[in-house]
Formats: C-alpha cells, structure tokens, sequence
C-alpha cells in the first residue's frame, strides 16, 4: 500500500511540477505580448506627433523647396533677409526697433514669450512659430512684414526662413566672429594646371 501511495504522490509531483512549468511558460509569453504591446504604442504615439507636427505648407513655399540649399546658413542666407525686411521693427535697437517685445536679431529675443502667450520661433516647430504663421497669412491685419513698412518678403525668401526653422533655427554669430575651417580641395578634371592648394 505504502510503494501504491508513493508512486501516486511522486506521479501527482510530476503532474504538478509540469503544470508549474507550463505556468511560468506561460507568464513569460504573456510578459513578452506585454512589452511588445507597449513598444508597439509608444511607436504608434511617437508616429502621431511626429504627423501632426508636420504642417502642410502653401504652395508658394513648396515650390521652392527643390531649390533651396540643403543646409540654411543663418550669416548666408536667413540674416540678410532679416535684416532688409524684419529689423526695422524687430531688431536689436531697444528704442525703436522691437514692437512688440520682438528682436529677432538673437537667438534669445527670436525664443523668448511674447506677450500674446506665443513664441515667434520654435525650432523645428512650424505650426508653434509665429514668424511662419505671419509670413503665410493673407490676413493684412497679421501678415509681417506690416504693409506699413513698406517691406515685402519674396516666395524665396518665406522657404528660406521656412526650412530655417524646420532645420531647428540656428543662429550664429557675425561670421568675423567665426574661426576660419579647413575645406577639402575640390576634386579637379585637370590635375596638371595646378601648382599648389591656392590654385
């Protein structure tokens, strides 16, 4: 009787111990489905704000786009259009020239809160700058530059400061400023003409 209840009980251990694993198998695939579950989420989130972050521009913008240099320079290409069109109401003199709190002359003034609760730049962020906003809008009561200043951003110019502040709207100082960078020599089709790198 006893070798039957021992035999039973180690039989019923088995079973048991089976079931156990069979549990933790189990555990395992349902923390597994879980994680994946939540990376699949987090990915489906990080989709959604990156979609609505992208703003659909107007044509007059996009079809520049092609021409455009690949990589905005703020000395090349965005502070002479700031210059001749935003400064005189948004630049760096205190005096006159900062209606509305506004100097785009400066990283800081361009980022800083207006008093509207907006911010004329975002960096990589079209649809939360208010520079983009007033230099697309037919609206004469809020398009920039105000039709008092007698000053009138091209197309061009509006996809320049457009891929500017997608690409994050790097300031940089005056290029005085700037050390000198050593370039690559060109690649040239005659290599017998020149004599040396200044060539």
């Amino acid at each position: 009787m006893n070798s039957i209840w021992r035999t039973h009980r180690r039989r019923s251990e088995y079973v048991s111990l089976g079931n156990c694993q069979s549990g933790i198998t189990g555990m395992q695939k349902f923390h597994v489905n879980k994680t994946l579950l939540v990376i699949v989420l987090i990915a489906v989130l990080i989709f959604i704000f990156v979609r609505n972050n992208k703003i659909k521009k107007p044509v007059f913008i996009s079809k520049w786009e092609k021409d455009l240099p690949a990589k905005i320079d703020y000395n090349l290409h965005v502070k002479p259009i700031l210059s001749d069109k935003c400064f005189l109401c948004h630049g760096p003199d205190k005096n006159n020239g900062q209606k509305a709190g506004l100097n785009l002359s400066n990283s800081e003034g361009a980022r800083a809160l207006l008093k509207d609760g907006n911010h004329a730049i975002v960096p990589g962020n079209l649809r939360k700058s208010e520079l983009y906003n007033r230099i697309i809008t037919t609206d004469e009561e809020l398009m920039m530059p105000a039709k008092a200043s007698n000053r009138v951003l091209t197309d061009y110019e509006k996809a320049i400061l457009t891929k500017w502040i997608e690409q994050g709207a790097e300031y940089k100082p005056h290029w005085a400023f700037i050390a000198p960078v050593k370039h690559e020599l060109p690649v040239i089709k005659d290599k017998s003409w020149p004599k040396n790198g200044i060539d």
